[in-house]
């Protein structure tokens, strides 16, 4: 499943990796995402030269839509 998701994600701005853990809630219990989300920044350094996501930019609109939500946008399934 991590190389499913890796190839999903690796060349779309990740803003953290409460960001994998959210969109992808399902698979908490089953994967590391720390190493996923660590996978994903070291391929996008190697082949864009940085990260695409820009974190002190994207967190600020990704926290605003969190919010938005309330307290049940992260209620899994």
């Amino acid at each position: 499943m991590a190389t499913k998701i890796f190839q999903e994600e690796k060349d779309k701005a990740i803003v953290s990796i409460n960001h994998l853990r959210n969109k992808y809630i399902t698979y908490e219990d089953i994967l590391d995402f720390k190493k996923l989300y660590i996978k994903i920044v070291n391929y996008q350094i190697k082949k864009y030269g940085k990260q695409i996501a820009d974190p002190n930019q994207i967190e600020y609109f990704y926290l605003k839509y969190l919010n938005s939500q309330g307290k049940q946008w992260r209620k899994k399934i």
